[in-house]
Formats: structure tokens, sequence, C-alpha cells
């Protein structure tokens, strides 16, 4: 029996019984339109399959240094290492150059704004995490001719448009932290030159006082070789002295006079490097007075090596450069999987301004963008960002063990040099009771002036040594200073700037 009532709709073996109205999933078949239920079905297949796709992504590897490190340096003395460690020579001028190098040398600034370039990439990699949006707008006027008149229609139009993408794997964030950890490691490049820059400023400082030392010594050597060759002349011509005596007293004064001209000439160049350390042209600049070498401070305290490899800046930034590769690498890896982009446009056009907010159009859309074939591009993007952590990895345990070996050699150098200069300082007494005796015995006819002149020229070689000795002594304490060193907590981000 079949039933009566025209509007009960229900649907048998494939067919519409008369009278009734099709359900709205068969309106959607007939019309061609999709359904949305299953739009969303195949979008959420296609997502859950590239999730499980990207369960295979890369996690970083802890960073650690590929040896084990020493417990500790075999020397070392018991004062607190200084943070502005040339302060500890007691010697104001210095101070006072080594602050003005800071703030004016040009190599130094340089650094600075790569600094500032880096800071800026790691802020400008923060963009992704936020919606990028445009507006757009246009007016346009056509005119149209008919007969003798003239007809225009214009059309005026506004929209909107915000794209976001949803950082599926961490290749956003990864490139992120890259970019910052780029930008600290910018930051200890910085504080190492500064350090280098204070330890040769230091160094040139000390170069200088030796030469004006050596200067001084040659200068009195010069006005005692002129006594000596006096004496020479007086007795040559009262038969006293030979020719030769006078030639071979000549000879040495000349001499003196060759090294004081050599000194002069290598004083010079390290007043032309000063100079450029400073930020100054090399013409017209002078020298500050008073120069003088330094006693040797007391033998700082070394710590373990553990303490070095977290106070020193350039092992610091080799750490933040591996952290960074190790980021990059994960930013390579998930490049390979699908990235998920939403999108919204909103627009509208009128004729009239003031009737173009009236109706407005507006689309969303979420987008799955997955690589397919690109010939091996992602795949050996990731074995170059392999590589590249890999040498992080081993340039931050060279940089280590330099800086171990930096430390051992500079403390081994100074004791070394130690040793020397108290060998030489015991040759200085007896040498000068050499020249003293062999004087006496050519005085009274006993010994000739070739011995006489022997043993002066080798005091006077002598006493030159001593000036250079002290001067390595105190290089090689600002080597170990320099190898010790950290940033000066009482420095600001930038000394002076």
């Amino acid at each position: 029996m079949v039933d009566s009532n025209p509007t009960k709709a229900f649907r048998q073996g494939g067919s519409y019984h008369e009278g009734g109205s099709p359900p709205r999933e068969d309106l959607q078949a007939l019309s061609g339109i999709p359904s949305i239920d299953g739009f969303l079905r195949a979008f959420i297949c296609l997502f859950v399959v590239s999730w499980l796709a990207g369960c295979q992504g890369y996690h970083p590897a802890p960073e650690r240094v590929p040896f084990n490190v020493p417990p500790g340096f075999l020397g070392g003395g018991k004062v607190p290492m200084p943070g502005r460690w040339w302060r500890s020579f007691r010697n104001p001028c210095l101070d006072r150059l080594v602050r003005e190098a800071i703030k004016a040398n040009l190599d130094l600034k340089a650094t600075w704004e790569r600094l500032v370039q880096a800071e800026a990439v790691a802020r400008k990699a923060r963009a992704p995490f936020y919606p990028y949006v445009d507006i757009t707008s246009g007016a346009n006027r056509t005119m149209k001719e008919q007969g003798h008149l003239y007809t225009s229609v214009d059309s005026l139009s506004l929209g909107t448009m915000a794209s976001y993408e949803v950082d599926l794997w961490g290749r956003i964030g990864r490139a992120k932290k890259a970019a910052v950890y780029n930008a600290m490691s910018s930051r200890s490049d910085y504080q190492t030159a500064v350090i280098t820059l204070a330890s040769r400023i230091t160094t040139v400082y000390f170069q200088i006082a030796a030469q004006r030392a050596q200067l001084g010594l040659l200068g009195k050597q010069l006005e005692l070789n002129r006594t000596y060759l006096d004496i020479v002349v007086d007795e040559y011509r009262h038969g006293q002295a030979d020719a030769l005596d006078m030639l071979q007293q000549k000879q040495a004064l000349e001499a003196v006079r060759g090294r004081i001209a050599e000194a002069r000439g290598i004083l010079e160049g390290y007043r032309y490097e000063l100079a450029v350390l400073l930020g100054r042209p090399p013409e017209g600049f002078s020298v500050p007075k008073g120069i003088l070498l330094p006693d040797l401070p007391p033998l700082p305290e070394t710590g373990i090596p553990l303490e070095l490899v977290r106070r020193r800046p350039d092992i610091i930034g080799a750490f933040y450069r591996l952290r960074s590769a190790n980021e990059a690498l994960a930013v390579a890896v998930a490049e390979q999987y699908p990235r998920l982009s939403l999108d919204v446009n909103t627009s509208t056009s009128a004729s009239r301004a003031n009737a173009l907010f009236e109706d407005w159009l507006a689309a969303l859309a979420a987008n799955l963008t997955a690589p397919v074939f690109k010939g091996g591009k992602l795949k050996y993007e990731v074995k170059r960002a392999q590589a590249t952590s890999s040498q992080a990895l081993y340039d931050y345990g060279q940089k280590v063990l330099n800086a171990f070996r930096e430390v051992e050699d500079a403390l081994a150098r100074e004791a070394s040099q130690r040793r020397l200069l108290e060998s030489l300082e015991k040759q200085r007494v007896f040498s000068q009771d050499a020249v003293n005796q062999a004087y006496a015995q050519y005085k009274a006819g006993t010994g000739d002036y070739l011995r006489f002149l022997t043993a002066q020229i080798s005091h006077e070689s002598l006493e030159q040594r001593i000036i250079d000795a002290r001067l390595r002594l105190l290089m090689d304490r600002v080597d170990l200073y320099r190898a010790l060193a950290g940033y000066p907590k009482d420095f600001g981000s930038r000394e002076g700037q």
C-alpha cells in the first residue's frame, strides 16, 4: 500500500517517490557542488598523513667538545684574574690608551656593525610568527562615446590580504633560533675583538717603552765610546797606542751610531702602529711621554679549564655558532615536510566612495603544500647542513684546545723567561767586572786594547739583551692575560660608544 502523504520524502532503491524532495546530499551531487564534510575529511586525512611523516623530524644532538677536558693547568698564581687586566701594570697612560682605542679603533667599529647586522637578522627572523597583512586599493574610470555624448563609469576597489604559515615542524622557530645564536656569536666576536685590541695596545706600548730604553742605553754607550775614542786618540798622539787601537774604537763608535739609527726606525714603526690602533693617521701623531717598562705584576690564578671554556668570548662564540649550525640543520630537515598556510582575503568595490563599505566579499583558504620532486635539492641541502654542523663542532673543539695550549704555553714561556732574565742579570755583574779588569790591564800596559774593546762590546750587547728579555717577559704576561681573559663585567655592550 502506498503512503498518500505527498510531503513525506524518502528514498528506496535509489529512486524518489513522487511528491517527495531529494535530501541535501543528493542536491549537492546533482548540482556538482562537493560536500563540505567530504572536503574537510580529505583535508584532515592529508594533514594527518603529512604529520605522521613529519614525526621523522630531526632533533639536534647535545653540543659537547669531542675530547675530555683536563682537570687543571700546570701552573698559576694566587692573585685573582682581573677583568681589565691591563690595569695590573698600574700605568695610567696605558689605561688611557686602551680606553681611547676601544672608542676610536676602526676595525672594532666595523666588528660592532657586523653585530648590529646579525641582531637585525635575528629580529627579522621573528616576523614569520605573525601574519602578513597587505592592503590593496584601486580606482578606474571608463569613458564611452555615444555619438556626440561621452559617458563615464567609475569603479573603486579596496581589499585586504592576510597570510599566516602554521609552524608545523618547528621550521620557523628553528630558523629564528639559528639567527639568534648567530647574533650571540657576533656579540662574542665583538668582545673577543675588544680583548685582542687591548692586548695589542698593551704590547705596542711595551715595545715603545723598550725601544726608548734601548735608545737611552745606546745614548750612554755612544758617550762612553766617544770618551774611549778621545783617550785612544790622545794616547796615539803620544805614542802610547797604535793606529789599530784607534781604528777599532772608531769602528765601535760607528756601530753604536748604527744601532741608534736602527732603534729609531723601529720606534717610528711602533708609533705608526699605535696611531692606527687609536684610529688616527700616523702623520703628526706623537707618542705620549713618560712611557716606561713597568714591573711585572704577580702571577694570576689560572683556574680550572672548564671555567676558561665558560669565560673566554671566542670559545663562547664558537659554541653559539655550533648551536646555530644545529638549528640550521633542523631547518633543512623540516624543509622536506609539508607546509600549512592560512589565507584570508576581503574585497569591496563600488562606483562611489561613500558606497565602498556597503558590500564586502571575504574568502578563507587553508593550503597544504608538500614537496614531491626537486631533483635532490632538499636532500643535498640536508647533507650540506649536516657537514656545516660537524664543521662547527670541530671548530668549537679546536678553539677549546687552542685556549688550553695558549694558557700552558704562556705559563711555560714566562717561567723560562724569568730564569733567562735572572741569568742575564748575573751575567751583567760578571761582564761589568770583566770590563773594569780589562781596562785596568790596558792602562797598566799588561793587556792590549782589543781585549778591553771585546769585553766592552760584550757588555753593551748584554745590557741590550736584558731590555729585550724584560720586554719579552712582559709580552708573555700579556699573552697569559689574553689567554685567561673574559669580557670585563664592568664593560657595557659597547664600551664608550
